[in-house]
């Protein structure tokens, strides 16, 4: 529903966002209990051939449709991934832990 919505507010060709979505949490899920057991930033380099696949389908599929957008702009998004990941996982991580600590 996310991707479709994107889609829209883009422009883009209905369905690309949502395709590439769901690639995503396929794999992310496919990966779960890898991912998982690894520290934080191991867990990002694990992580980071899927979202490296989501920009690349990104970029292919607006070739596919003659959608310029800049390079840089299709890596921002996996950039600013990589970097805020180990931080959000420590997060989750804590929270959990709390959470049965005084579950």
């Amino acid at each position: 529903l996310s991707g479709l919505l994107l889609d829209a507010a883009y422009g883009t060709a209905l369905g690309q966002n949502a395709l590439a979505l769901t690639l995503v949490a396929y794999a992310s899920l496919h990966l779960r209990n890898v991912v998982s057991v690894l520290p934080p930033m191991q867990s990002a380099l694990a992580l980071a051939p899927v979202w490296l696949g989501y920009t690349l389908l990104q970029v292919w599929m607006d070739n596919l449709h003659n959608h310029s957008a800049d390079a840089w702009l299709r890596g921002v998004p996996l950039l600013t991934t990589a970097l805020i990941w180990p931080l959000a996982a420590a997060l989750v991580r804590e929270i959990n832990s709390r959470a049965r600590m005084h579950g």
